[in-house]
Protein backbone atom coordinates (compact mmCIF):
# COMPACT_ATOMS: atom_id res chain seq x y z
CA UNK A 1 0.00 0.00 0.00
CA UNK A 2 1.65 3.57 -1.22
CA UNK A 3 0.57 6.64 0.27
CA UNK A 4 -2.79 7.60 -0.67
CA UNK A 5 -3.67 10.40 -3.53
CA UNK A 6 -6.31 12.71 -4.11
CA UNK A 7 -7.49 12.19 -7.55
CA UNK A 8 -10.57 13.06 -9.88
CA UNK A 9 -12.41 10.84 -11.62
CA UNK A 10 -12.75 12.11 -15.02
CA UNK A 11 -15.71 11.37 -17.25
CA UNK A 12 -16.22 12.45 -21.12
CA UNK A 13 -13.83 15.53 -20.56
CA UNK A 14 -15.61 16.35 -17.29
CA UNK A 15 -14.29 15.96 -13.43
CA UNK A 16 -16.91 13.75 -12.20
CA UNK A 17 -16.06 12.95 -8.75
CA UNK A 18 -13.04 13.56 -6.46
CA UNK A 19 -11.98 10.24 -4.35
CA UNK A 20 -8.91 9.27 -2.27
CA UNK A 21 -6.89 6.23 -4.03
CA UNK A 22 -3.78 4.32 -3.71
CA UNK A 23 -2.57 4.88 -7.01
CA UNK A 24 -3.63 6.54 -9.77
CA UNK A 25 -4.02 3.85 -11.29
CA UNK A 26 -6.73 2.39 -9.73
CA UNK A 27 -9.92 2.93 -11.70
CA UNK A 28 -9.73 4.46 -15.56
CA UNK A 29 -10.17 7.84 -16.10
CA UNK A 30 -8.76 9.32 -12.83
CA UNK A 31 -6.26 12.11 -12.84
CA UNK A 32 -4.19 13.92 -10.22
CA UNK A 33 -6.14 16.62 -8.02
CA UNK A 34 -2.69 18.32 -7.07
CA UNK A 35 -3.27 20.60 -10.06
CA UNK A 36 -6.15 21.73 -8.64
CA UNK A 37 -9.89 21.56 -10.48
CA UNK A 38 -13.60 20.55 -9.40
CA UNK A 39 -16.65 18.62 -9.71
CA UNK A 40 -17.44 20.22 -12.59
CA UNK A 41 -14.29 21.64 -14.51
CA UNK A 42 -13.64 20.69 -18.01
CA UNK A 43 -10.83 18.14 -18.10
CA UNK A 44 -8.45 18.69 -22.18
CA UNK A 45 -5.62 17.16 -23.22
CA UNK A 46 -4.05 17.34 -19.74
CA UNK A 47 -5.78 20.81 -18.65
CA UNK A 48 -8.45 21.45 -16.43
CA UNK A 49 -11.12 24.47 -17.69
CA UNK A 50 -13.03 26.01 -15.12
CA UNK A 51 -16.36 25.58 -15.33
CA UNK A 52 -18.73 29.03 -15.32
CA UNK A 53 -21.84 28.80 -14.02
CA UNK A 54 -24.43 30.02 -16.65
CA UNK A 55 -26.88 32.08 -14.27
CA UNK A 56 -30.68 31.02 -14.55
CA UNK A 57 -32.79 34.25 -15.93
CA UNK A 58 -36.47 33.38 -15.20
CA UNK A 59 -38.39 34.54 -18.04
CA UNK A 60 -40.52 37.87 -17.27
CA UNK A 61 -43.80 37.41 -16.19
CA UNK A 62 -46.01 37.99 -19.21
CA UNK A 63 -49.37 38.59 -17.44
CA UNK A 64 -47.70 41.20 -15.39
CA UNK A 65 -45.57 42.68 -18.57
CA UNK A 66 -49.41 43.03 -20.53
CA UNK A 67 -50.89 44.77 -17.15
CA UNK A 68 -47.97 47.40 -17.18
CA UNK A 69 -48.87 48.14 -21.02
CA UNK A 70 -52.47 48.53 -20.07
CA UNK A 71 -52.11 50.64 -17.19
CA UNK A 72 -49.26 52.68 -19.34
CA UNK A 73 -51.74 53.04 -22.11
CA UNK A 74 -54.72 54.23 -20.05
CA UNK A 75 -52.52 56.39 -18.51
CA UNK A 76 -51.90 57.99 -21.94
CA UNK A 77 -55.49 57.95 -22.93
CA UNK A 78 -56.57 60.46 -19.83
Amino acid sequence: MGDIMIAHQVVNGVIVNTIVIDSIDDLPGLISAEDGGTIGDLYDNGNIIKHIPVPIVEPPDKLAELEARIVAIEKKLK
